[in-house]
């Protein structure tokens, strides 16, 4: 009887750690980034072609759809638009604006990638020189 009352406790004590390590997994906060120079281009280092830098804004090419990631600091302001294979129709477009707590995001879409031939990217925020760049998708 007394080895009963051991296994509950510790099953306990194990589901109070779970869950209080998965609360420790937060959204990025403003500490968790190097703050970026007030004259470093929001999208990092375009390609001499316009492609946008992966390591700032990129898709999950593996996905039949959009899987946009980005990461940059609180108030950039973001905004997508996703070109057809004619590369002049607007397909959809979509925009987020980084809060004072983000680092990222991810943008989503239904679109089927090889319908599009581009995401164009623009980008403004409170730190950094504004810009556009294109993510190439087909």
């Amino acid at each position: 009887m007394r080895y009963l009352l051991l296994i509950p406790s510790a099953l306990c004590l194990a589901f109070i750690t779970a869950c209080s390590s998965a609360e420790e997994t937060t959204e990025p906060t403003t500490v968790d980034f190097e703050p970026r120079d007030p004259e470093a281009p929001i999208l990092g280092a375009v390609s001499e072609e316009g492609h946008c830098d992966p390591e700032v804004i990129d898709i999950d090419h593996e996905r039949n759809t959009p899987y946009v990631t980005y990461h940059g600091q609180p108030g950039d302001a973001i905004t997508l638009q996703f070109v057809a294979n004619d590369g002049v129709t607007v397909l959809e477009e979509s925009d987020f604006e980084l809060s004072s707590r983000q680092t990222g995001h991810h943008a989503l879409s239904g679109l089927y990638n090889g319908d599009i031939s581009g995401i164009h990217v623009t980008a403004n925020g409170r730190v950094g020189q504004a810009g556009t760049c294109v993510i190439p998708v087909a």
